[in-house]
């Protein structure tokens, strides 16, 4: 279903379209919405996962002796925080919107506004994910710096390891900047339904 599947509703005959198709609308934006919902539960709880299961070889790493120094190489420690403060946060913003939205099924305009409500999240939890993405990036020359200085990096290493980084950031930033592009229009059709609704 595309938003603009909606647009039929609001144009047939004196804008009142029979109920079954009301139903099928309904039951469409019902349908986009929970695998909106779904398909974000599953990128982040593998993204918390992946995460966890790489701080969880940290703390093995320094439990089993490993060198550590947290004084100075504490910009390690900031990289690995990062993705699950970003996390914490998409968490949080996904239960206010599902408390704010709990039956988006029981009407066309109860589902237009939790899609609304949806967009907004969404180009927030990306607005953050870039705004993080280049902090991270800013941070990482300190990394290797910081790892050099401890012994645990050859220059060499830490140019690959920018370059490895460098490239998943600008193919990280052109596939979210693309799809931030895309919720723009989105949002301005789905306020317009709403309004022509209401």
């Amino acid at each position: 279903m595309t938003f603009d599947d909606l647009i039929p509703a609001w144009n047939s005959s004196r804008n009142a379209p029979d109920p079954t198709q009301l139903e099928r609308y309904k039951a469409g934006i019902a349908a986009y919405l929970g695998k909106e919902y779904r398909d974000f539960l599953v990128h982040i709880s593998m993204a918390v996962g992946l995460t966890l299961f790489l701080a969880g070889g940290f703390v093995q790493y320094v439990r089993s002796g490993g060198a550590f120094d947290a004084s100075k190489e504490w910009g390690s420690l900031v990289f690995l925080l990062l993705p699950i403060a970003v996390a914490a946060w998409f968490v949080r913003g996904f239960v206010k919107h599902r408390q704010a939205h709990p039956r988006y099924d029981l009407s066309i305009k109860d589902g237009l506004r939790a899609l609304i409500d949806q967009n907004r999240l969404s180009r927030a939890r990306l607005r953050l994910s870039m705004g993080v993405l280049t902090g991270a990036m800013t941070l990482l020359p300190l990394i290797t710096y910081q790892l050099q200085l401890v012994g645990k990096q050859r220059p060499h290493e830490a140019v690959s390891m920018l370059a490895v980084f460098g490239v998943a950031y600008l193919v990280s930033m052109t596939w979210q900047i693309g799809k931030y592009r895309r919720l723009l229009p989105e949002k301005a059709r789905l306020e317009a339904l709403l309004a022509s609704y209401e």
